[in-house]
């Protein structure tokens, strides 16, 4: 048993939540009563600071981050990295994973170990009510223990799990929503998935019972949302060398930065010149400004780290022309989620 989950079984012992001990024969079953909403009058974040959680660090697996054993039958966590993390997955005793992201999971390498993928994307300013019952009936009916991630398994995944901390383990809502920002992460400037969990009516066994619900693997998008998955990632990295003096993840020493940034210029190319956009986001000027700033940005990014070490030798500071022009990308991408994403 990992130092994470031995922590939580003296906390879960004492009372905080109620589920089975790992000796127990058989899973305990799923609650017929789920935690009413909080009241109206609450601030959800506010709840989820003041309900006090003893401090537990996530763990770090091999292809796994920000790993939280919420429960026996409930993990969180990151997207898995690679074989290895659903190797790790597997000698968990993990039967389903449940994933809340845009992107579509490698499901086949997930069969072939004996687990079960369901792909239930959600946004970061909620979830939506056919989302929440998919999510409720995935928990009810599928096998656990279950693998809740998003991308980074900080936002989205954990409010997700909230779900299944509700419907599975009869959580309250007030031990839900401090699980998401004590432990998990998720940044408080997500008010729609804190605001789900405590004021979201969850639905009934009998109706996840009375729902058609096909469980699939793999979620497929188009258009300027296909564009933004990928985009994520190659953003990352480009976010991790601005705040460590433009040098690559330790994790990814291969990763080439120029390439990086060419390929965000690409992705924002591509959604600048599309005629219709995904409904929320409207074909605007305002739209097309911010992904023009950002290609520019990625653009000029991309050509300073290409020839850095030619201007290194002229005394030029390369880092500041790389920061400025990280900079310029940066804040039209966080004018845009903010009004459409967030």
């Amino acid at each position: 048993m990992n130092s994470n989950f031995a922590f939580l079984s003296a906390v879960l012992l004492a009372g905080c939540v109620q589920v089975p001990q790992a000796s127990d024969p058989e899973p305990a079953p799923i609650p017929m009563v789920i935690a009413a909403p909080l009241s109206a009058t609450v601030d959800a974040v506010e709840v989820a600071q003041t309900h006090t959680l003893p401090k537990v660090e996530p763990e770090e697996l091999p292809g796994l981050h920000n790993v939280f054993h919420l429960s026996e039958r409930i993990v969180s966590g990151a997207e898995p990295q690679g074989d290895h993390a659903l190797d790790e997955l597997q000698s968990m005793g993990i039967k389903t994973i449940l994933s809340v992201d845009g992107k579509a999971p490698d499901w086949k390498a997930a069969e072939a170990r004996g687990m079960r993928y369901v792909h239930i994307p959600i946004q970061y300013s909620g979830i939506e009510q056919d989302q929440l019952d998919h999510i409720a009936k995935t928990f009810r009916e599928l096998p656990g223990p279950f693998y809740v991630h998003c991308y980074h398994g900080k936002h989205r995944g954990p409010a997700a799990a909230a779900v299944g901390r509700m419907v599975l383990d009869g959580a309250a809502r007030e031990e839900a929503l401090a699980e998401m920002l004590q432990w998990c992460g998720t940044a408080t400037n997500y008010k729609g998935l804190f605001d789900e969990i405590a004021f979201a009516e969850m639905p009934t066994a009998a109706e996840t019972a009375a729902q058609t619900f096909d469980f699939p693997a793999q979620h497929m998008f188009d258009g300027v949302r296909a564009g933004m998955i990928p985009m994520g990632r190659h953003w990352d990295e480009l976010k991790y060398a601005a705040k460590h003096d433009w040098q690559v993840d330790p994790e990814h020493p291969d990763i080439q930065l120029a390439h990086e940034a060419e390929q965000c210029a690409e992705i924002l190319e591509h959604c600048k010149n599309m005629a219709d956009f995904d409904s929320p986001m409207p074909h605007s000027e305002e739209v097309l400004g911010w992904f023009q700033s950002g290609h520019k940005g990625t653009i000029d990014l991309a050509r300073i780290l290409r020839s850095r070490g030619e201007l290194e030798a002229q005394g030029v500071d390369w880092r500041a022309q790389a920061a400025d022009a990280y900079k310029v990308a940066s804040s039209s991408c966080k004018d845009c989620h903010s009004q459409y994403r967030d």
